[in-house]
Parts: C-alpha cells; structure tokens; sequence
C-alpha cells in the first residue's frame, strides 16, 4: 500500500495551530497557570523562518503542563479547534488531500503536536491515521509526562518508519510533505518527497536533493 504523509503547521495551514489550541483549551477552564514569556515572538518567528531547535525544546516542555488535565475536556477542546484550523487550511491543500484519497493512497497526518490536539482534526479532514507525539494518561487524567518518544526530526522519520512497516506501507512508494529542514529524514525515508513552503534551509536541501518545492498557498 501506499500513504501519503503530512506535516501540519507551517504546510497544510500557514503559521501554527497552537494558538488554535491554547485559546480552545483556556476557554475550556485548561491552560498553563503562568504564560510562558516570548510566546508571541516564538510564534512570528516560527511563522516566518519555520521550525527552531528552541522552540522545539520549548514544546517539549510544554507539555508538562497538561498533568491533572481531563482527557475528555481537551478532546472537546480539540474538537472546537479542529473546526477553526480547517478553516484555514492553504487554499491547494484540500485539492491535494483529494487528489491521495481518489488514488487509494492512505492520508497520515504526522506532526509534533500530541495527539490529543490533532486527532479530531485528523477526523475532520478524513486522515486515515495520525502519527504525532503522545501524552501519557491515568484514570482519565494526563500525566504531565509523554508515553511516546517527542515526535520531531529523527524521531519523528523513526516513528512514521515504524507505523509504515506496521501497517503494510511501502514507503519507497509513498509521499510526504514537510515546510521543515528538521523534516529532511522524513523526506529522505519516501520516494516521493515534497517541500511545502519550504524554510530556507528546507528549500536548500530541497534544491540540492532534486526534491520538487510546491507553494499550496497559490495556484
């Protein structure tokens, strides 16, 4: 069988989908009880140049602040989001996830951010599976820890190899779609990569590699 893999921020919507969330997850009665401070600028930054190593360790982190969150209310949380961040997906994406599924192609969404954030989206938009780092629960309650290596770089190519030897994927047939540098050993691992609004360094590797570079945000 073959899939088709993509990243989400910065390649299926503009900027980032955390915000989406954090605003989802306050209304709700969750979120950090202290802001953590330059959020903002780590934002703009991501939205212009793409993915950092600080902001990476940042997310990482983040995810501590979940411990003692219900399960079911950030599922609801998520839901609400799904529904903002399909709104704003670049304008071409849903012509190319049409394009996988009329082909027989299975759509994983596979990105950093928890599951718990993106399955409803995963759902809404009609992915087949979602590969994303996973948040360790007890008794209905998140545990502030991860039950999953944090799914970025190296170990976000491991876990998409993993879920493909899994599931009968052939990957030497298969797609992905990254805007990361940090995306590079994902696209390397598939025969048919792709740089989605590339980052700069994305967009150097591409024009080395003889990886085509598509701009989903214009015909």
């Amino acid at each position: 069988m073959t899939a088709a893999f993509f990243d989400l921020d910065r390649t299926l919507i503009p900027g980032s989908s955390t915000p989406i969330f954090t605003a989802q997850l306050e209304q709700a009665g969750l979120g950090p009880s202290v802001k953590i401070p330059f959020t903002d600028q780590f934002y703009r930054f991501f939205e212009s140049f793409g993915e950092t190593m600080p902001a990476m360790q940042l997310a990482k982190l983040a995810a501590r602040a979940n411990k003692g969150w219900p399960v079911a209310t950030v599922r609801m949380a998520a839901t609400e989001a799904a529904i903002e961040i399909a709104g704003r997906l670049q304008p071409f994406a849903p012509q190319l996830l049409a394009e996988h599924k009329a082909a027989g192609h299975k759509l994983v969404l596979t990105t950093t951010s928890p599951t718990a954030f993106v399955q409803p989206l995963a759902d809404l938009l009609g992915f087949d599976a979602v590969v994303a780092t996973e948040w360790e629960q007890d008794n209905g309650l998140y545990t502030g820890s991860l039950s999953s290596p944090f799914l970025w770089a190296r170990e976000k190519m491991l876990a998409v190899t993993a879920w493909a030897h899994n599931n009968g994927i052939n990957l030497g047939e298969s797609h992905a779609y990254s805007d990361s540098f940090y995306d590079g050993s994902l696209l390397a691992s598939v025969g048919s990569p792709h740089a989605i609004n590339p980052d700069p360094k994305l967009l150097a590797l591409a024009n080395v590699q003889g990886w085509p570079v598509r701009h989903i945000d214009v015909s």
